[in-house]
């Protein structure tokens, strides 16, 4: 085989197991399958000879017909796996599939002897976690009915995703879809599917590719089956899809060209980049559903407010509105619709011109009424605009700096009601969403009127792609629809999510232009590049057909269609007038042919979209070269045309810094001269006429700054005083009051804590209420279910977890509505006339109840009617203990006097006691099924003195297969009453005493218990009876709970233990176990089937209800500390990387989480050890990876690149050998450097292209130790410090010859350095001797200069505004020192910090809008667009180990929490709009405090509601 099958299925680590059911026992009531049998057996053939899986190096393909038993599937399995070890594995199944119990998908054996026979079937689960646990690549073939239940399967974490070639994921090949049935055709060789599979591998396919792939069986028999049956399914992850499977045999290449058929006439169906205008209705196809739910929404009576259409960039938004709402509701009654394509700089005047054209009147009266809200009716009897809709929203924060104009524009959107007045709509790019929330008006506006648009998938997209091109008279060549789906949905995987939807418009388009007759071809589309490089060839043919000099005009006239938002590099698209394309039209024209530029009626161009910016490599590399151009080319425009707009005044020109930095934009860059508008180019005269005149008109300057800074401060004194004068001060004291006894009732009353925090925060939105959200977000609250007031005996929860039961003394059972767990409903009781022991089937809401008198079955399908199924007399005898078997067939029953009863449940309507003996002589305390059902463990004891002598116990192990003659295997003393739970996942068996430690067995071939001796044991305390015991259903956690007669409350806890990768470690006495307040001893406990609750019945009768997380968004995991300038967050927040540490193991589990959208992180990867990850390269999504060799001292860097689609890319490995390594990254992510400690030698690496880092030099720098990281100062300045009082700085602007630069002299051996960024200069901060810090200015790195010397504080200093330092000082007070004359640093102000806030420190983040203080406790503080800092302090945040703000973009505060008792570390993601957060937490939990509990608490204050 050629290179075709090189990633195929011929190599040694790819096997095949091919499984044929076509007979079962006599009289089943399943039909024979003969064609099964046969089909599986030439599919195992053809895998041999087509797939290449047979040679002189072995047969790698095990067939297995008519199976006897699940267990040798099963096994086959194992081994098949263990043999394709990081290969692949392809398992298939011919034969009878059946529904098993939770709708189920079950495969069935030889002893299969009817539809409901799931015990003799093998379970599709077990195959796809046999295959999910191993490294190979699985692929699954199942031809058998119901086999669209099948899911792909869900890869392990110990795969090591860089040893293969071969595309990773999964793969799945069903026959049917959903519950189709599969067919075998009478007197047929084979079944329909696999006879169909077996002829397109032997004869081929004339049509089709020179090499069958996974992805092309499927298409090849999705075609050919389309009249039959059943079509057959497909499910997969990855890439895998892409597998080589056999050469094609009727390949055949492409004949020679004949004469081109005539191409097809008309306009392009597809509008590219372009959005789908309102005259495009007929071809804006996938939409229909959501411009019909919008255009209700929007005619909706009643509801006058804004709507807002929030989605990612490339969604869709623009199309929806104009060729979808637009288009629909022109020519209605609820016409005419205005449309205002982009607010643009000036939003209001944009507004403006748009309401004065479509009513007819003058632009100042229309301006006068829109300033103050009022939209005003028309003239002349034209109809004014019912609708008005505005496009791109978050123009007004990307493109308006004038706050005065921003300011009208939101307030003739916010305005009152008018009969003038249209309905609104507006267009918001998600990513915008939070600016929004920061103006309190356009919060309301966006959370009432929110119209999310998701991007578009399944038969919404097909139709957008097929629909246009049928309209337009096209056809699509055979399988090119399906082809570009696919590559759409791989590229829409990844994080830049629904960007890709303008990228496949464009490929589309482009295909059009290549199209051959009427038909569009698999030839037009390669091509284009496909969905991923279409937009960046075209653009990319463009440059390469040009000279230097037309390279150098493309340069200069994209990168004025580019605006920089901030100075992260952030750009979004603007709109360029006439005036600045210059000569420019030939190659403007160029562009608008091949639709990446749009050229508007008034002549003004732009890119075509948004996503321009990331789809060619070439204009993000310009755009990232003239970053510091762009933001001064937008500053220049921006204070061009308001000075213009002013009416030229002379008050609004630029003067020193900000004109030389203009002036130098006519210089050029050595990329030809930077033209400017004649507005601008008047400014930078006039600015410079000014400049020649300053000293002459110093004074009078001065005294017009002085005189509006007083009338500016007064004004803002005079609004922040009718501010307070506003608020209730009464309402603010008493929130403070509420916050001040939640924050002291936390620990020991979650439950009143949370509710006194929700009504805090509704009197008044203070720093104590908002920090009281925060702390009731990321606390667990309790739910408490009131009984009778009769002690809790028992509780259970049904199998979908959605009802509890709770026995209580006196005999009766409360049954419980939990299907919302946080307003749960009390439904109808069972009195039953004595005490009960209850448990439910695991599956369903079959009840069983156990008494001294009888047995008895209830159907609890419907809570609040309870129907008894049936009802059995019982030999007497009280009863301790009810368990159902894992299958739901058989039921234990523990009794006293030693007594088991074992019933049958086959049928629940008509119960078999099927064993009725005693197999103990003292009570049966307990009993408790193995995970697999054969094994049952029975404690029986007494409890003895309270040291637990005289004590008698004894654990059997007892096996149950068949219930009517159960084996005792095995006996463990315990010389004490235990109470016991089985592991659900392991073969451990735990046990409980009124002793203080736990005991615990281990189950040794199915029939022995070996006994866990703990490592260390103290009894700290005992327990008055046996405690209440219980696993979590994953067997996380284990709780036991008692009561205990020392405590000096009546209240008491559950003890929480977490179930850690070693058994003896579970048992270990001195293990420290966190603790759940309880309001009374439990007398038992019950997990959740799905793990979110744990219930505890206490002696009050009430029934407590522990979530097992707290309501916060959250990572498992906590936040790494990664290396100096780097971060475990992406710049774009789209990213975060987490570490899990389990006590007492030096192992670590790294994740990375998806938490774009941040209300549900994402598990996006886990890291296959012995690798780590605790940061991404600066201003990118590629991690970077370290594994360290203890034995060889090896240390091997590994970048992974996260921007595409599923696991990461990997690149090339950087190797060091050294005890210890330093490590430095540049702030643009380009460069790393790497030194050994105690070593001279620094290596600097080029990771611009992850794949392929290159070495660009060594030089000799002193690393001193592992504690010192190498520093990057700017982009291309390092620092290393060498001997002591000396830190050399190096120039590697050229990476390849690092130079040294200039020294730093005078530093404190071991002292601190710091590092400031300001507009104008770069500034290093260096601790010298006497409790001193120098400040060095940097912008001349060859000749660094000292200054003048600042106090040294008790943090670190950081930049805050303009050249402003703060600090917190020795006196924990915040310190603000002005440095902008370097030598004469000046104290401006001094903050002091409250005695709560010990160990300050000032931590920064990406954001620049916020601030932390911490770290006792950590606070967040509001900071001003000039840097001033904010008070008072926003919020007092949680304790936490770690917090982190994230980009602004993004503004979420990730903060890991201390080890939480069941979940361990927990990384949580707080919003800061704490409006919202109040709204979903009352939505939740909606509950206040009792008015008698008030009265308790407060006993002056008035009643205060929570919600």
């Amino acid at each position: 085989m050629d290179e075709g099958a090189g990633g195929g299925l011929t190599g040694p680590d790819c096997h095949a197991l091919v499984v044929g059911t076509g007979r079962h026992p006599d009289g089943a009531g399943l039909a024979g399958l003969p064609s099964a049998v046969r089909s599986a057996t030439a599919l195992a053939e053809a895998l041999r000879t087509a797939g290449g899986m047979a040679d002189d190096r072995g047969d790698r393909v095990t067939l297995i017909t008519d199976p006897l038993a699940p267990s040798a599937v099963l096994s086959a399995v194992r081994e098949v796996t263990d043999r394709a070890e990081g290969g692949v594995v392809l398992f298939c199944f011919v034969g009878h599939g059946l529904l098993g119990p939770a709708e189920q998908l079950y495969l069935a054996t030889a002893a299969t002897d009817s539809v409901q026979d799931t015990a003799d079937a093998i379970p599709y689960a077990e195959i796809r976690n046999l295959l999910g646990d191993s490294s190979a690549r699985p692929v699954v073939i199942l031809d058998c009915c119901f086999s669209g239940l099948a899911e792909a399967v869900q890869r392990g974490p110990r795969r090591d995703p860089y040893v293969s070639a071969r595309p990773d994921g999964s793969f799945l090949l069903a026959s049917a879809t959903h519950y189709a049935a599969a067919f075998a055709p009478e007197g047929e060789e084979h079944t329909l599917f696999t006879g169909e599979l077996l002829r397109l591998l032997r004869e081929g396919d004339a049509g089709g590719p020179k090499w069958f792939t996974l992805a092309d069986l499927y298409r090849h028999l999705d075609r050919r089956l389309q009249s039959a049956p059943a079509r057959p399914h497909s499910g997969s992850e990855g890439r895998i899809g892409d597998l080589v499977v056999a050469p094609n045999p009727r390949y055949a290449p492409a004949a020679e060209p004949g004469p081109e058929p005539p191409q097809s006439r008309g306009d392009c169906p597809y509008p590219g980049m372009r959005p789908f205008l309102p005259e495009q209705r007929h071809l804006f196809f996938g939409r229909e559903t959501f411009t019909e739910a919008l255009r209700e929404r929007v005619t909706a009576t009643g509801s006058g407010g804004p709507v807002v259409l929030v989605g990612p960039s490339g969604v869709g938004k623009s199309s929806l509105l104009r060729a979808g709402l637009g288009a629909a509701l022109a020519g209605t009654a609820h016409g005419p619709v205005l449309l205002v394509p982009a607010p643009g700089a000036r939003p209001f005047r944009t507004l403006t011109a748009a309401w004065a054209d479509a009513t007819g009147r003058p632009f100042g009266e229309v301006e006068r009424e829109l300033g103050a809200g009022r939209f005003g009716d028309p003239v002349d009897g034209r109809r004014p605009p019912r609708v008005l809709i505005v496009d791109q929203l978050e123009e007004i924060f990307t493109h308006c700096e004038d706050t005065e104009e921003r300011e009208l524009f939101v307030r003739a959107l916010t305005g009152a009601k008018s009969p003038a007045r249209p309905r609104i709509v507006l267009g918001l790019r998600a990513d915008y969403f939070g600016h929004c929330l920061r103006d309190p008006r356009l919060a309301r506006l966006v959370r009432n009127g929110q119209f999310t648009v998701p991007p578009m998938a399944g038969d919404e997209l097909r139709a957008a792609v097929e629909k246009p091109a049928a309209h337009a008279g096209l056809a699509f060549e055979d399988g090119l629809a399906d082809h570009l789906l696919r590559e759409f949905k791989d590229e829409d995987a990844g994080p830049r999510g629904a960007i890709a939807l303008p990228f496949l418009a464009h490929a589309l388009q482009e295909t059009w232009a290549r199209r051959d007759g009427h038909r569009l071809t698999f030839a037009g589309y390669q091509a284009t590049g496909g969905v991923r490089a279409s937009v960046g060839n075209a653009a990319e043919r463009i440059h390469d057909s040009l000279d230097d000099d037309g390279r150098r005009a493309l340069r200069e006239l994209l990168l004025r269609m580019v605006r920089l938002v901030d100075g992260d590099g952030r750009a979004v698209r603007r709109r360029v007038g006439a005036e600045e394309l210059g000569d420019h039209a030939a190659l403007l024209q160029r562009l608008t042919d091949a639709r990446l530029v749009i050229v508007g009626d008034d002549g003004e161009a732009q890119l075509c979209h948004d996503s321009m910016l990331h789809a060619w490599p070439r204009l993000r590399d310009w755009i990232n070269e003239d970053l510091d151009g762009l933001l001064v080319r937008r500053r220049l425009g921006d204070a061009a045309d308001a000075w213009a707009e002013a009416g030229r005044p002379p008050s609004g020109l630029y003067a020193g810094k900000h004109l030389a930095a203009a002036r130098s934009l006519t210089a050029g860059d050595g990329h030809g001269p930077s033209p400017m508008r004649p507005v601008e180019q008047d400014f930078l005269a006039a600015s410079g006429g000014a400049e020649r005149r300053r000293k002459r008109l110093r004074r009078a300057g001065l005294a017009i700054v002085v005189v509006l800074a007083v009338l500016a401060s007064t004004l803002a004194v005079l609004a922040r005083g009718a501010q307070q004068r506003a608020e209730d001060r009464e309402s603010v004291l008493l929130s403070k009051q509420l916050a001040a006894k939640a924050g002291e009732l936390r620990e020991r009353d979650p439950l009143t804590a949370y509710r006194l925090s929700l009504a805090a925060y509704r009197l008044a939105s203070t720093p104590e209420s908002r920090s009281g959200l925060y702390a009731a977000q990321v606390s667990r609250v309790p739910v408490d279910l009131k009984g009778t007031g009769d002690p809790v005996l028992h509780v259970a929860y049904s199998g979908d977890g959605k009802v509890l039961a709770a026995s209580h003394r006196g005999g009766r059972v409360q049954l419980w509505d939990v299907s919302r767990p946080t307003a749960p409903r009390k439904a109808a009781a069972l009195d039953l006339g004595s005490a009960a022991v209850i448990a439910f089937h695991p599956r369903t809401r079959l009840l069983a109840v156990q008494t001294a008198g009888g047995f008895a079955v209830w159907d609890t399908s419907d809570p609040q009617s309870p129907r008894r199924l049936a009802a059995r007399g019982a030999p007497g005898g009280a009863a301790s203990s009810l368990v159902f078997s894992p299958d739901g067939r058989t039921l234990a029953a523990g009794l006293e006097k030693g007594r088991l009863l074992l019933w049958d449940l086959a049928d629940p309507a008509r119960p078999e006691l099927r064993t009725d003996r005693t197999v103990a002589e003292q009570d049966v305390v307990s009993v408790a099924f193995h995970h697999d059902g054969r094994l049952l463990a029975v404690s029986s004891g007494t409890l003895g003195g309270e040291d637990g002598s005289g004590g008698t116990g004894a654990i059997g192990l007892w096996d149950v297969r068949d219930p009517a003659r159960p084996v005792l295997k095995d006996t463990a003393t315990t010389g004490t009453a235990t109470r016991v739970a089985f592991h659900p996942r392991r073969d451990v068996l735990a046990g409980a005493s009124r002793k203080s430690e736990l005991a615990g067995w281990t189950v040794e071939g199915g029939e022995r218990l070996k006994s866990l001796a703990p490592a260390k044991s103290f009894a700290f305390w005992k327990f008055d009876d046996v405690p209440a015991l219980g696993f979590s259903a994953d067997g996380a956690a284990l709780v036991w709970a008692g009561k205990r007669s020392s405590d000096t409350e009546p209240s008491s806890n559950l003890l929480l233990r977490r179930v850690g990768d070693k058994d003896a470690a579970l048992f270990d006495g001195l293990a420290e176990d966190p603790a759940l307040p309880v309001s009374a001893p439990a007398q038992d406990v019950a997990w959740d089937p799905g793990g979110a609750y744990l219930a505890a019945g206490g002696e009050d009768g009430t029934v407590r209800l522990w979530p097992q997380r707290p309501p916060a968004p959250a990572a498992v995991g906590a936040l790494p500390d990664p290396d100096t300038g780097t971060s475990p967050i992406s710049h774009d927040g789209s990213l975060m990387v987490t570490v899990e540490r389990r006590k007492g193991s030096p192992e670590a589990t790294h994740r990375v989480w998806d938490v774009s959208r941040w209300g549900a992180p994402r598990l996006r990867y886990t890291v296959p050890r012995p690798w780590e990850v605790m940061n991404f390269l600066p201003g990118t999504l590629v991690l970077v990876a370290h594994k360290w060799t203890a034995s060889t001292k090896e240390h091997v860097f590994r970048l992974l690149d996260m921007s595409g689609p599923g696991d990461p890319v990997p690149g090339g490995d950087i190797v060091l050998t050294a005890p210890d390594v330093n490590v430095g990254f540049s702030p643009d992510g380009r460069l790393l450097a790497l030194g050994r400690a105690f070593d001279h030698r620094i290596e600097l690496w080029d990771v611009s292209k992850p794949r392929t880092p290159v070495r660009r030099s060594a030089f000799e720098g002193s690393t001193r130790d592992w504690t010192a990281s190498i520093r990057f100062l700017t982009d291309r300045l390092v620092e290393t410090q060498e001997e002591q009082g000396k830190v050399q700085l190096w120039d590697v602007s050229d990476p390849g010859r690092p130079r040294r630069a200039g020294v730093v002299t005078g530093f404190k051996a071991w002292g601190k350095l710091g590092f400031g960024a300001f507009r104008s200069r770069s500034l290093m901060l260096a601790e010298e001797p006497g409790r001193k810090v120098a400040l060095w200015d940097l912008s001349d790195p060859d000749r660094p200069r000292r200054g003048g010397e600042l106090p040294l504080g008790a943090s670190g200093y950081q930049e805050i505004g303009d050249e402003v330092l703060a600090a917190v000082d020795r006196n924990n007070s915040l310190e603000f020192w002005d440095v902008k004359d370097l030598s004469h640093p000046r104290k401006i102000r001094t903050m002091p910090l409250d005695q709560v806030q010990k160990r300050a420190d000032i931590i920064k983040g990406p954001d620049r809008s916020r601030i932390l203080t911490g770290q006792v406790p950590y606070r967040i503080w509001d900071i001003g667009p000039g840097g001033e800092w904010r008070t008072p302090y926003f919020a007092t945040l949680p304790p936490a180990s770690r917090v982190l703000l994230f980009p602004e973009r993004l503004p979420l505060i990730a903060v890991t929490s201390e080890t939480d008792p069941v979940a361990g570390a927990l990384t949580f993601l707080l919003h800061p709009d704490t409006d919202r957060l109040y709204a979903d937490l009352c939505r939740t939990a909606p509950s206040s405090v009792p008015r008698e509990d008030w009265k308790n608490l407060f006993s002056d204050v008035a009643y205060q509601k929570s919600c």
